[in-house]
């Protein structure tokens, strides 16, 4: 069979990146890494479908846990681990955590990317979890308080909502 390079009447889909805010999202894929480059710390890649305040899919996020003792990674980690309801300690190994998150729901922030990788490939313009936010993750519950339809205060002043007016589950063990 021959390729064909003619044009046709499909147009190309419009895609758009969601806007920056407050989602819930649940985890879909989660696996233990060894880096490539040696030196370098192993992480935990984590996808999640995001959701907004009305249950609508909004896309995909991607993230990388390190598992570095810097302070920040020590920290993202920690507020992981909170917003799913895990401490941690139950685990013998990072590898272990990644078995029991999938399907697991928490929240975040996501900002606009503007690392220098995208800087120098405007095409590859995505969204990312706002590390800059000192929550970075929350729980469920957490993130319903900042949600657009139940708050029109800044980010950091939250309004007080029922766990029913969130769209998943926020009981600890969803």
């Amino acid at each position: 069979m021959a390729i064909s390079f003619q044009k046709t009447d499909v147009k190309a889909s419009s895609f758009g990146l969601p806007p920056k805010g407050p989602y819930f999202a649940k985890i879909v894929t989660a696996e233990y890494k060894l880096p490539k480059e040696q030196g370098k710390n192993p992480y935990i890649n984590v996808s999640f479908e995001i959701y907004d305040n009305l249950k609508q899919k909004k896309g995909m996020i991607f993230d990388m846990l390190s598992t570095s003792n810097h302070a920040l990674c020590q920290h993202r980690m920690g507020r992981f681990m909170t917003a799913l309801g895990l401490d941690g300690k139950e685990f013998g190994s990072y590898a272990d955590i990644c078995k029991v998150i999938v399907e697991r729901k928490l929240g975040f922030f996501i900002t606009l990317d503007t690392s220098d990788y995208v800087k120098n490939n405007p095409d590859k313009a995505r969204m990312i979890v706002d590390s800059r936010d000192d929550g970075i993750y929350y729980s469920v519950a957490e993130i319903a308080n900042y949600m657009p339809e139940t708050n029109t205060k800044e980010k950091t002043e939250p309004t007080e909502v029922s766990n029913d007016s969130a769209p998943f589950d926020t009981d600890d063990d969803f």
